[in-house]
């Protein structure tokens, strides 16, 4: 009698990996249009089309890599810089660069890359603007923080 359990197994695998991977895509695509609903988003209309970017960005790095986050800042830049250039141009950016430093505060943005929750904090703001620092989440969603908001979820 044959046997198809050993080639079944992979491919439903195969399948769910897949499934995950739309998925997430899809939810990077949806953020886009779209600002954090806790806080308050940046207020700036340019700012919020920045941020959201940055989540976008990440988003796409994460598909392309299997769900894998960049190992550093390096990897993520050479990642923008090799497959970013219509991205960043849908978002107003003119250069890689510009993905990377916050236009508010004009400061490099902070990263985090370890962590696999939706909600955490990928980026923010080094020093923010008036008490308030603009985060990223890996779910690509943006939100001002007070110090005080800002403490409790990036530690």
């Amino acid at each position: 009698m044959h046997n198809d359990t050993p080639v079944i197994a992979p491919i439903q695998r195969i399948l769910q990996n897949m499934t995950r991977w739309i998925l997430i895509s899809l939810s990077f695509t949806f953020t886009t249009f779209n600002v954090g609903c806790g806080n308050v988003a940046p207020s700036s209309h340019e700012d919020v089309r920045h941020f959201k970017a940055v989540g976008v960005m990440y988003g796409r790095y994460l598909s392309s890599h299997a769900g894998k986050p960049p190992a550093s800042e390096k990897e993520l830049r050479e990642f923008v810089e090799t497959k970013g250039a219509s991205t960043l141009k849908r978002f107003g950016l003119t250069d890689s660069e510009a993905l990377f430093v916050s236009p508010r505060d004009k400061q490099p943005l902070v990263w985090v890359f370890q962590g696999s929750d939706t909600n955490r904090v990928i980026a923010y703001e080094k020093q923010g603007l008036e008490g308030l620092r603009v985060v990223v989440t890996a779910f690509g969603t943006v939100e001002e923080l007070s110090e005080e908001e800002f403490r409790s979820r990036v530690k």
